[in-house]
């Protein structure tokens, strides 16, 4: 868990979308110094909602782009989005039910990490290739 530094492997070559992934970026790195820096309870509850709803919003981007141009793997796609908002209502609900606010923001912050290293630099780089072969830009 630490810092996110934003970099080109992040990048798919659809400008909408890389403006998004490198907005939500900072948004989790908002999330880890508010955390580092011991905020309050509801500091975190508020990144962590703003950081779902801001994620909800690229996805639909993503979906909608995917559905405009027939992009074969759509469906598995949408279901790590599923999954990814799933695990985060999850989260939301743990965090704000518990006095361990300490304990959980660290595994809501390492899943963060994990999942979009995983999810921009392996799904959402092959769908960035598709749609760049469309003239996505």
């Amino acid at each position: 868990m630490g810092k996110i530094n934003w970099c080109s492997d992040f990048c798919v070559g659809v400008a909408e979308i890389d403006a998004q992934h490198e907005h939500l970026v900072s948004m989790v790195n908002e999330l880890f110094r508010a955390y580092m820096q011991g905020r309050e309870k509801d500091v975190l509850s508020d990144i962590i909602t703003g950081l779902s709803d801001y994620t909800a919003y690229h996805f639909s981007t993503e979906e909608r782009l995917m559905d405009e141009h027939a992009y074969p793997a759509t469906a598995e796609h949408r279901i790590e989005h599923r999954e990814f908002i799933d695990r985060s209502i999850d989260f939301l609900l743990a965090f704000t039910s518990s006095n361990q606010e300490q304990n959980l923001a660290p595994v809501v912050l390492d899943y963060l990490e994990d999942w979009l290293f995983k999810h921009i630099r392996g799904t959402d780089v092959e769908l960035g290739k598709f749609l760049r072969d469309k003239g996505v830009q």
